[in-house]
């Protein structure tokens, strides 16, 4: 049961924390209960916060997939959190594999790396309802401008994150509390370089490397400067003894275009 709930912001016995919740919650639109004088209403994924005059329900954080409000650090934590039951990455090149992709047990992410506005909302329904996170790639979708009113439209549909190798979408992402993953290509020392003051530029969540056997570079760098940022290897995956030796070499996860390698 969701019951939309006025925000109490004069009410005497709220605590500023509660007050700030609820009011976070609703901007936010997460469903919100209330125990209205006669108990907690028992909605899944939500657990109580007791404001003093009566009871809020906000999401958990392992359950909010980012739209939670919070600072940068709470969202790169949550996605770190994401990433470690997500080593191997489905991403989707077309719909029909999407069932395929959802099915995964392997990950609580999945990428898109296809739609248009007509059915991108209907694909991150599905899998939002088998319990992953759908985050698109903004630059391989179809009829989306990379602006701000872009990302609003996704995330009003149900996407929960956004790559990009471009600035202002990912801004954008992060100002609406969405994931922000930036995309780079490492082809050789000056490129390395290059990333690593776009990604101080842009201060995304999490970064994504392409070719994927390239990506343990930028983990030794990004330690060097004791970024603890997390990498998201990609491209030219060729088996599951690379993912595990990526993995092995410090890369959070691997994303993957082959279902052959979407572990059920």
């Amino acid at each position: 049961m969701i019951i939309e709930l006025p925000i109490f912001v004069d009410h005497p016995k709220a605590s500023n924390k509660a007050k700030l919740d609820a009011i976070r919650l609703l901007l936010k639109k997460v469903p919100v209960a209330v125990c209205g004088g006669q108990g907690m209403i028992e909605t899944p994924s939500l657990k109580p916060v007791d404001c003093g005059c009566r009871r809020v329900a906000r999401p958990r954080a392992e359950d909010s997939f980012g739209t939670y409000f919070a600072g940068t650090g709470e969202v790169v934590e949550l996605l770190e959190s994401l990433l470690e039951q997500s080593r191997i990455i489905p991403a989707v090149r077309s719909p029909e594999h999407l069932s395929k992709a959802t099915a995964a047990a392997a990950s609580r992410i999945v990428y898109l790396l296809c739609g248009t506005p007509e059915n991108i909302g209907e694909m991150a329904a599905q899998a939002n309802t088998c319990g992953k996170v759908p985050i698109v790639n903004l630059d391989l979708v179809s009829g989306f401008a990379r602006d701000a009113a872009a990302i609003e439209f996704m995330s009003r549909r149900g996407i929960r994150g956004i790559i990009s190798t471009h600035q202002v979408p990912l801004r954008a992402a992060r100002a609406l509390g969405l994931f922000a993953i930036q995309r780079t290509f490492l082809l050789d020392s000056a490129a390395l370089q290059s990333s690593l003051r776009s990604v101080e530029q842009t201060r995304p969540d999490a970064v994504e490397v392409l070719p994927a056997i390239v990506a343990p570079y930028l983990v030794r760098e990004l330690h060097r400067q004791n970024s603890t940022l997390p990498v998201i290897a990609g491209g030219l995956v060729q088996s599951l003894r690379q993912i595990h030796d990526l993995i092995d070499q410090g890369v959070n996860s691997v994303s993957v275009g082959n279902p052959d390698y979407w572990l059920a």
